[in-house]
């Protein structure tokens, strides 16, 4: 249930602030993106359960704009359907 409720906040504020991973709502709309990073395989949930992803910049150090799998997250976080109140990203890629 807690993924679900992360996803409708997601899909929530993708739908009431915009699709780009900025302000207003980044911390927000960042979690649609943390979470599809996990459920692809590109992050360890533990890391940010534990916070290490967010010691000494490491999610700046790992993670630059130009990696082809940063230019998808951006394009495609907010691709989340609810199908009878389950949240899910939906893509094709």
């Amino acid at each position: 249930m807690f993924v679900n409720g992360i996803l409708d906040f997601a899909l929530m504020y993708a739908n009431n602030l915009g699709t780009n991973l900025e302000d207003p709502g980044i911390a927000e709309k960042g979690l649609g993106a943390l979470r599809l990073m996990i459920e692809k395989g590109w992050l360890e949930e533990s890391r940010v359960l534990d916070g290490s992803l967010f010691h000494n910049c490491a999610r700046v150090k790992e993670f630059s704009d130009n990696d082809p799998k940063i230019k998808s997250l951006k394009r495609n976080w907010h691709k989340i359907e609810n199908n009878n109140g389950d949240f899910e990203f939906k893509l094709s890629n």
